[in-house]
């Protein structure tokens, strides 16, 4: 009798063990990386490296681009791929954001760091998230710190 009361008490502990371990991985932000050569402006003669991290701590996102061409996306209508944009300056190649869940809206929240130029011109920064579920661009409010 204890041998059995022993037995399925390691039988429980090990099935907790196996099925604990993907639901941490799963509930755990995500984080996507990427660098981004943009074109020359001016007199440069190299191109300009952006580099970005983007944290998911919603679970929807499957990826993020830079993609300079994209309208953004239309209020009222649900989608999988949200379209973010802001000007920045090329002293600001460092881009790092989040999109944090807040109730029934979401803040995506960047920051932007850096000293790699000294001219004062403006870059529009547009980067175009892919998303596991459709969501209203009119519930994300973008947030700069």
């Amino acid at each position: 009798m204890k041998r059995r009361v022993i037995g399925a008490l390691f039988i429980t502990i090990l099935v907790l063990a196996v099925a604990i371990t993907p639901l941490i991985a799963t509930f755990r932000p995500a984080s996507f990386d990427l660098v981004y050569y943009e074109p020359s402006v001016g007199l440069h003669v190299s191109a300009d490296v952006l580099r970005a991290t983007l944290e998911d701590q919603t679970g929807l996102i499957e990826g993020f681009n830079v993609d300079p061409n994209t309208a953004l996306s239309p209020a009222g209508v649900p989608t999988r791929s949200l379209v973010v944009s802001w000007l920045g300056g090329c002293d600001n190649p460092d881009v790092y954001m989040r999109l944090i869940p807040e109730d029934d809206r979401y803040l995506f929240v960047e920051r932007t760091s850096g000293d790699e130029c000294l001219s004062d011109v403006g870059h529009q920064r547009t980067f175009s998230i892919a998303l596991r579920a459709p969501i209203d661009p009119a519930t994300v409010e973008v947030v700069h710190e």
